[in-house]
């Protein structure tokens, strides 16, 4: 049955076509009471009822925010060439469209803004505005991106009465490179995050070691957890995602040590449906990491902006410095596969050995003092010192990154083969059990 709603000032009528699942929605004009709404709702249903359907008259709407409002209404549902858009981008369609351009289209006037507004000026207006707001360069692209297509598909529709895109170039400034925190910044960070915020001190430490986003690192609850996935070894199932790609892979990545030990104790006697974390994330818990990172004495130029993307950051320096393949990073923090191979015809398992091996070179919370990445200290350094112990501990760690390398083990392999052919079984013996036990390390 058609239903009125009232939303803002105008009212929406919502019906449901015979065979569709999800209803549609119809924004009646602005200024049409609630008495007229309602009788053309049953004008809708009779419709339905006698035809199967109904379409609302092809005269142009009667203004550019009725427009918006219908084209964020097809995103929503989506079209036989586009999937129906995404909540986040739906809010952001609605608050660029519907609230911000609106105002620049509108001027002074009081009434909705007419369809021949839309033009090159008042799109400029709109994103000088929000730049003299504060916005960043790559908000105001996603601002310009949101209304691209928009005019496009307006004009398409009503080319008599909305003028041809011609939108304003936006320039984007070269994205400045900033360095990663190292393992002991990162640590010292994680030291400062008090009791009190033990949940954002959860997902921190699963960030660090996974290289997952904060909330894909709040998001899993126990029954994630697998300390032995396919029988390959302890997994965590990702169940948050930031786009189509990442949440079509559906994807368990493997544990580095340190994590799996964590894990096993804070497990104890929760449920699976709990959360690993033992709670929910506060409203922004970037104020609560950014705070961490000014009291550890961090330089901020590493982790103001995105504090708690830096933990992201040196998750993939690290493999990219210990030698991990393109396919083995992009999968573990969730980019897109690279290649209709990748795509379609690898199977996540093919990949575990590398994986495993790439994650088992992330030091421990509390031993980033021996790894070998930026800010650690060598091994010849601590031999000086007189550290025999942390210097056998970093070479662990030399051994571990060399044998994420599959170059390196196949070349092993063909030497011991080739110390096979020669008689000296002993040494070709030897140096595939070494190769055997280096993805372990």
């Amino acid at each position: 049955m058609a239903s009125v709603k009232k939303r803002g000032d105008t009212y929406r009528i919502r019906y449901r076509l015979p065979g569709e699942k999800n209803p549609r929605s119809y924004t009646v004009p602005r200024g049409t009471t609630k008495r007229a709404s309602e009788k053309l709702a049953g004008e809708i249903q009779l419709a339905i009822d006698q035809d199967g359907s109904w379409a609302p008259a092809s005269a142009p709407p009667l203004n550019l925010e009725e427009l918006a409002n219908s084209y964020i209404e097809e995103r929503s549902r989506g079209t036989t060439e586009k999937a129906a858009a995404r909540p986040k981008t739906l809010s952001l369609y609605r608050a660029v469209l519907v609230s911000g351009l609106m105002e620049s289209c509108r001027g002074n006037g009081p009434a909705a803004p007419g369809l021949h507004t839309l033009s090159k000026d008042a799109v400029r207006r709109f994103l000088e505005g929000k730049r003299e707001a504060g916005c960043e360069q790559s908000t105001l692209s996603s601002y310009a991106r949101a209304i691209s297509p928009f005019w496009r598909w307006a004009h398409e529709r009503h080319p008599e009465h909305v003028a041809k895109p011609d939108m304003p170039g936006v320039h984007v400034p070269p994205t400045k490179q900033v360095l990663a925190p190292t393992w002991v910044e990162i640590d010292r960070m994680v030291e400062q995050i008090t009791d009190r915020a033990s949940t954002v001190r959860r997902a921190v430490t699963i960030a660090r070691y996974s290289g997952l986003r904060i909330k894909q690192a709040a998001a899993p609850t126990w029954a994630d957890f697998d300390p032995d996935w396919e029988g390959l070894g302890p997994a965590l199932h990702v169940t948050e995602a930031k786009s189509e790609h990442e949440t079509a892979m559906d994807r368990w990545v493997p544990l580095a040590p340190g994590l799996t030990r964590c894990l096993l104790e804070w497990r104890g006697a929760a449920e699976d449906s709990e959360p690993i974390i033992g709670g929910i994330l506060p409203r922004d818990p970037h104020e609560t990491v950014g705070g961490a990172w000014r009291r550890a004495g961090v330089p901020e130029d590493r982790w103001r902006r995105r504090p708690d993307h830096a933990l992201r950051k040196r998750f993939i320096s690290h493999l990219v410095e210990a030698g991990a393949s393109d396919a083995a990073i992009d999968y573990l923090v969730g980019h897109a596969p690279k290649g209709t191979r990748a795509r379609h015809y690898v199977d996540p398992r093919a990949l575990w050995p590398m994986l495993r091996a790439a994650v088992g070179t992330v030091p421990a919370i509390g031993e980033s003092g021996t790894a070998s990445t930026t800010g650690g200290s060598g091994v010849a350094e601590l031999l000086a010192r007189g550290a025999a112990v942390e210097a056998l501990t970093a070479t662990d760690h030399e051994l571990g990154r060399l044998f994420v390398d599959p170059r390196l083990q196949a070349l092993l392999k063909l030497r011991a083969e080739a110390l096979a052919q020669l008689g000296r079984s002993e040494e070709a013996k030897a140096l595939l059990q070494l190769c055997a036990l280096g993805p372990q390390q």
